[in-house]
């Protein structure tokens, strides 16, 4: 029986069997088991990896290692299933089939994957955890964005109207794009806010305005905003970078933001009209072919 396999300098717990009969078989695809620098014999290091054939949740510290890989945040086979992530093929079949309710199906899965090698297996597993990302039809708040792992919000993104008091920080790993606006007005609570993955505002306006206790907001992929991009009168905010932000439609505006220190945007070339106010002395770097 396998615990784990090596994913780059990761040992990681899976469910597997042994097949040492066949390590010698160069037509099979072999892993190295534990740390390349163990002192174990290469025979014993390396094993095949082959997937069960009956169906089984993944353990839960296969759980942490592929959640996290996936852009998810989970624990446990549970946890994805108390969050709503059975809705996606990657828990459904593969992770979690028996909390999923799944195993009819994933055991024609597993079938399937005992004939790839262990490096097919991971990318597999892989690119289902990008295929299996929703796409989330209509408007989304943020909350409800992270719980669904939308990658692509269809309508509008907006922030909850009667919003958790103990949430403070949101993290949107996953999504990419909304076809329609982002308003993050008048938050209180919030005071992180990170869309890391963000590339594109298509159908309308990038709008942070009023968050008193918003101090990190980080957009660091975004390129186009098809509408305007406002950031203005968040008190607690010290820095605004979106140096792969490209073009905006309309009108930039960054102020009245008193804590703002650092505002860079180095790779913009189109927009309508820039105003920036800040209350107090900041470093300011709009590019090659703007001032600030």
């Amino acid at each position: 029986r396998i615990d784990g396999i090596l994913v780059g300098d990761d040992t990681v717990p899976l469910l597997a069997e042994c097949e040492p009969a066949k390590c010698s078989d160069p037509d099979y695809k072999c892993i190295v088991y534990g740390p390349p620098t163990s002192n174990a014999s290469e025979a014993r290091r390396r094993k095949l990896y082959a997937e069960k054939t009956d169906c089984n949740d993944f353990t839960d510290a296969a759980v942490r290692w592929a959640a996290e890989t996936s852009g998810l945040q989970a624990a446990s086979c549970s946890e994805l299933l108390a969050e709503g992530a059975c809705k996606m093929d990657l828990v459904y079949s593969k992770m979690c089939p028996v909390a999923c309710g799944a195993c009819g199906r994933a055991a024609a899965m597993t079938r399937r994957g005992r004939r790839l090698g262990v490096k097919e297996n991971v990318n597999a597993l892989a690119a289902a955890a990008v295929a299996s990302v929703a796409v989330c039809q209509g408007d989304r708040t943020l909350l409800e964005a992270s719980r669904q792992y939308c990658e692509t919000v269809t309508g509008n993104l907006r922030d909850d109207w009667d919003w958790p008091p103990e949430v403070r920080d949101v993290n949107l790993p996953l999504l990419r794009e909304v076809r329609g606006n982002i308003y993050v007005r008048y938050n209180d609570k919030l005071t992180s806010l990170t869309m890391n993955s963000l590339e594109h505002v298509r159908g309308g306006d990038n709008s942070l305005t009023g968050n008193k206790n918003l101090a990190t907001l980080s957009m660091n992929s975004l390129e186009t905003v098809g509408g305007n991009l406002y950031v203005t009168d968040n008190d607690n905010l010290a820095t605004l970078t979106m140096n792969n932000l490209k073009d905006v439609l309309r009108d930039i505006r960054v102020t009245d933001n008193p804590s703002l220190v650092l505002l860079t945007m180095t790779s913009l070339r189109s927009v309508n009209y820039i105003a920036v106010g800040p209350t107090n002395p900041f470093v300011c770097n709009l590019g090659d072919r703007f001032d600030c």
